[in-house]
């Protein structure tokens, strides 16, 4: 497989500005990383990601880790300062990950890595895609019926279509719904309606 894995450039800087283990650091040293031309620095950062969320110690229902917090701080720091070329491997990243995504808690962990940042990547491509893959994760998560709060997954599906993508995802969601427990697949039937419907 081509993960990511910590052989990538940037990892000592990564770990660098971690074990500063202060946060008000992190955004100028990402400010910093961000002039790194390439995508070094941020492919380094998902692979700390990707470490973290193979350990399932680091993510309970309480929350996360501070391991886990540290990197959500200082990829946020990043993702206000990078291009966008810096984050196209996302979706990427969500897919070869996906096996990892395998808690709620993982999941909304996920979710707020890249959530704040939707408006501002302007490349609506690039968009859909990392929704696309978050759309894949929640019915994954769902279609096994162990979210404790099915409702925040069905609510943010909603968010998705209306703010973002429209009626792009329908195949997709009728495809699914089948396998998603009765109780939500009922309060999904409308997220796959078209707008005339």
């Amino acid at each position: 497989s081509s993960g990511i894995n910590a052989e990538y450039g940037g990892g000592k800087l990564v770990e660098a500005a971690l074990s500063s283990r202060n946060p008000q650091l992190y955004n100028t040293l990402a400010l910093l990383f961000s002039a790194i031309p390439g995508t070094h620095f941020s492919r380094a950062v998902f692979a700390k990601i990707a470490e973290i969320l193979a350990e399932p110690a680091n993510f309970y229902a309480e929350g996360w880790s501070s391991a886990a917090q540290s990197i959500l701080l200082l990829t946020h720091s990043f993702f206000q300062h990078c291009k966008n070329d810096a984050v196209d491997y996302i979706h990427e990243f969500i897919n070869e990950n996906a096996s990892h995504l395998q808690t709620e808690s993982q999941v909304v962990y996920i979710f707020k890595l890249v959530s704040p940042f939707l408006r501002q990547w302007r490349n609506a491509t690039q968009r859909k895609q990392i929704l696309y893959s978050l759309y894949q994760v929640m019915f994954s998560l769902l279609s096994e019926n162990s979210a404790s709060n099915p409702d925040l997954f069905v609510d943010f599906m909603y968010f998705i279509k209306y703010i973002y993508v429209g009626d792009e995802f329908k195949s997709m969601l009728e495809r699914h719904l089948p396998s998603l427990p009765t109780n939500v697949a009922s309060k999904l039937k409308f997220c796959g309606a078209d707008k005339s419907d």
